[in-house]
């Protein structure tokens, strides 16, 4: 068997401390939350690879930028029928809403506490039924300058 030259050694060395410093890496950050901290809780609200409808969850090519807001919807207020183009996290941080999938007519009502992850490109509404208002955090990730909602114009 030939020996191999001090080139490929070094790359053989470099390529095995790469590996072993990724290793530490990952093990580090997957053990980094293993153990309590005093003053710190951590509580995973949803993990989910689909959307409310079941459908995968995927990101556009290219850039893309994170959209934050926060929605007021006042007693028995309606939102229309539209649609999110691209993936729409949410956080209903009180109160209770009734989303409608326009397209499947399933109906679901999310309540304070609860993460969505919005049906992407498929028409829906939400109503809000009750005498509190509704607050929602809603997270867009899209690309640079798109419309992160579309509403719907014909009936």
């Amino acid at each position: 068997m030939a020996k191999p030259s001090a080139r490929a050694s070094l790359r053989l060395m470099l390529c095995a401390a790469g590996s072993a410093l990724a290793a530490a890496f990952v093990t580090a950050a997957s053990t980094a939350w293993s153990h309590p901290i005093e003053g710190v809780g951590v509580a995973e609200l949803l993990r989910s690879a689909t959307t409310t409808s079941g459908a995968p969850i995927t990101l556009p090519e290219g850039p893309l930028e994170a959209v934050v807001s926060r929605y007021s919807i006042a007693p028995y207020a309606a939102l229309p029928v539209h649609k999110h183009p691209y993936v729409r996290l949410g956080y209903v941080m009180s109160g209770k809403l009734e989303v409608t999938n326009v397209e499947t007519k399933h109906s679901r009502v999310f309540k304070a506490g609860e993460a969505i992850v919005e049906d992407i490109d498929q028409w829906h509404a939400a109503k809000n039924h009750h005498p509190q208002p509704v607050e929602l955090l809603v997270i867009d990730l899209a690309p640079l300058g798109a419309k992160t909602t579309l509403q719907r114009t014909e009936p």
